[in-house]
């Protein structure tokens, strides 16, 4: 599942691990218009994963990687080691409270003010509203149960927990409320996992550098 451009129709696209390469498949012809670090991507993924634990019943692990992602390794070597490790979720989820993960930009904030506009579109707007509700001491309160965690949003999950974060009662509500939230595609997901998951690790399925 991927992202390329700020604005643009959107088809998911995933490899099963233990589905052959010809079962490579889009859903249907729905489409949702995505926006770079908009809550939209969450929707799209949400939309995806609910195809995939449906129509690939056998599939322990799902990954979600950028579509500029290449293999380094073949494949065959991350099937492996995703069957080693069928119990385990590859997601880095630190919590804002303890870890400064945030370098440049919004940390707790991106949860407890309104981020209705896009900071790429809207960056003057989007810089007043943030210092609006600072000014009027705005803070939202996470639904309750849940922790704010936040990482990359490359990720590699079980199918178990998954299935917790699809079945939640309360999912509609995180939905709501991620929807305002900065960059949700960097901490929806992290927070239901650091929730559901019964193991997790930081450790990286994908390598990333990002130029200085």
């Amino acid at each position: 599942m991927s992202s390329r451009g700020a604005q643009h129709n959107w088809r998911g696209t995933l490899r099963c691990k233990g589905v052959a390469s010809s079962s490579m498949w889009t859903p249907g012809s729905r489409t949702l218009r995505c926006g770079i670090s908009r809550a939209s991507l969450v929707r799209a993924s949400l939309a995806c994963l609910r195809l995939m634990l449906e129509r690939f019943p056998e599939v322990p692990h799902v990954c979600q990687l950028s579509g500029s992602c290449l293999p380094i390794k073949p494949i065959a070597d991350l099937q492996a080691h995703l069957e080693r490790h069928r119990d385990i979720d590859f997601i880095e989820a630190v919590s804002v409270a303890d870890d400064p993960w945030v370098v440049d930009g919004l940390s707790m904030e991106r949860f407890t003010l309104y981020h209705p506009l896009s900071f790429r579109k809207h960056r003057k707007l989007f810089d007043k509203n943030v210092q609006l509700q600072r000014a009027l001491k705005v803070k939202r309160k996470m639904p309750e149960g849940l922790v704010p965690h936040i990482g990359s949003q490359w990720w590699c999950l079980s199918r178990k927990t998954l299935s917790l974060i699809l079945t939640d009662p309360q999912l509609p509500e995180y939905c709501a409320y991620f929807r305002h939230t900065w960059i949700p595609d960097e901490s929806f997901f992290q927070t239901l996992a650091a929730k559901h998951s019964d193991r997790i690790t930081s450790a990286p399925l994908t390598f990333v550098r990002f130029d200085p």
